[in-house]
C-alpha cells in the first residue's frame, strides 16, 4: 500500500524546529552531527533530565559500522551531510546511545527522545534546551540481527523527522514494507531499509541531492592577505563558516546593528550548563567551544537568546574564537 507522506512526517511545528537543529551547510545541505555515546556516560544529561537516563555501554564494531552506513547511504540521495564527532552532549548534535536497559521500556528495545522548541516570536531554535537522543537496546554480539538492524533504521527514521504510520505504529492498515516505520512486519524479515515513501518524505523534510543548485568551481582567492567575514543578518540556525581561519589572519566582522549595543565583550563556555548561564548573562556575544558555534544573546539577564538573538554562526571543529578575532562595523 502506498501511504501518503503527510502520515509519517513530524507536525511542521516540530520539524521547524529540527531543521534548525541539523542546520544549512554551506553546500545547502543540513549538518547531521551525530555521537555514539562512549561507554559509562549518563545519558539522562542528554535530557536536561526531562526523562530517566541510564549508564551507556559500547556499541560493537558492527554496530557502529551499519549506523555509520545507514547516514552514508541516505546521504547519496537526501540532502544532509552526516559527520560522526566524540563530543558528548554539545548543543545541536544527535546522540546515540547503546544501553542494557531503557529506563521505564519494559517492551521497548528504541526510543528516541525529542525537544527542539523554536522562539514563539522569531521562529528561531532555542538551542540551549534543543535535544535528540535515541536509546537502543542491541546485543552487543559479533553481528548485527535482522531485527537490530530494522531497530535502528527505524530509530534514524525519527531522528531525521520520521513519524509512525498516523502516530498509530501498530496500526493494521500498514506494514514495515509501506513504512519502515511500522511495527508491523510485512515480510519473512523485518524490512532493513526505508520504503519508497519514507524516502520521500525524508525529501520533502530535508531536500534532496537533485534539488540543490548545480555548482561550478568557485574562483581561486587570494587569501595571503587578512579575508574579513560579514555577519549582517540572523538566520535560522546561523551562518556556516566552515573555512573560516583566524589563525590565518581571518576576521569576522558583525553588522553592530545586530546587537543591542555596540560591545565585542565575548563569553567562552565549554558545556551545556555554561551555554544556559550565559544565555542570561550580560556578555552579548558567546562562543560554544564544543559546537564551534558563536551565539547572539539579545535578551541579556532573562532565559534564552531573545527575539533578535540566537546562532550567529558555526565554525570548524579546529577553530577556537577569541575577542580579537571579532569587529563591529
Amino acid at each position: 500500500m502506498t501511504i501518503d507522506t503527510a502520515l509519517i512526517k513530524f507536525p511542521e511545528g516540530e520539524l521547524a524546529g529540527l531543521q534548525q537543529f541539523f542546520p544549512v551547510h554551506h553546500d545547502g545541505k543540513h549538518l547531521v552531527r551525530y555521537n555514539l555515546v562512549a561507554p559509562g556516560q549518563d545519558t539522562e544529561q542528554l535530557l536536561n533530565g526531562d526523562f530517566k537516563g541510564t549508564t551507556s555501554v559500547a556499541f560493537s564494531d558492527d554496530e557502529a559500522a551499519f549506523i555509520h552506513s545507514v547516514f552514508d547511504r541516505l546521504s547519496e540521495t537526501i540532502a544532509i551531510a552526516p559527520q560522526a564527532v566524540d563530543s558528548f552532549n554539545a548543543p545541536q548534535q544527535l546522540d546515540l546511545a547503546s544501553v542494557e536497559r531503557i529506563p521505564g521500556g519494559n517492551s521497548t528495545d528504541g526510543i528516541l527522545d525529542t525537544w527542539v522548541p523554536v522562539n514563539a516570536a522569531n521562529g528561531q531554535l532555542k538551542s540551549d534546551e534543543a535535544y535528540v537522543t535515541a536509546h537502543f537496546e542491541l546485543n552487543h554480539e559479533p553481528g548485527l540481527s535482522n531485527y537490530e538492524e530494522h531497530l535502528i533504521v527505524h530509530e534514524l527514521g525519527h531522528a531525521l523527522g520520521l513519524e509512525h504510520p498516523a502516530g498509530k505504529p501498530n496500526s493494521r492498515k500498514y506494514n514495515d514494507r509501506d513504512t519502515v516505520m511500522s511495527y508491523n512486519k510485512g515480510g519473512a524479515t523485518y524490512a532493513t531499509w526505508f520504503s519508497t515513501a519514507d524516502l520521500l518524505a525524508l525529501g520533502e523534510i530535508w531536500g534532496t541531492n537533485d534539488d540543490l543548485p548545480q555548482t561550478t568551481t568557485p574562483p581561486v582567492i587570494n587569501t595571503s592577505a587578512t579575508t574579513p567575514v560579514l555577519i549582517d543578518q540572523l538566520i535560522s540556525g546561523g551562518v556556516s563558516l566552515p573555512d573560516f581561519d583566524p589563525d590565518s589572519g581571518d576576521v569576522l566582522n558583525i553588522d553592530q546593528t545586530l546587537l543591542p549595543k555596540a560591545s565585542r565583550a565575548l563569553k567562552i563556555v565549554a558545556s551545556n550548563r555554561g551555554l544556559k548561564k550565559a544565555a542570561s548573562g550580560r556578555k552579548l556575544l558567546v562562543f560554544d567551544d564544543r559546537s564551534h558555534q558563536l551565539y547572539l544573546n539579545h535578551n541579556r539577564r532573562s532565559e534564552g537568546w531573545g527575539s533578535q538573538g540566537g546562532v550567529l554562526a558555526t565554525f570548524a571543529d579546529d577553530v577556537f574564537l577569541i575577542r580579537d578575532d571579532i569587529q563591529l562595523v
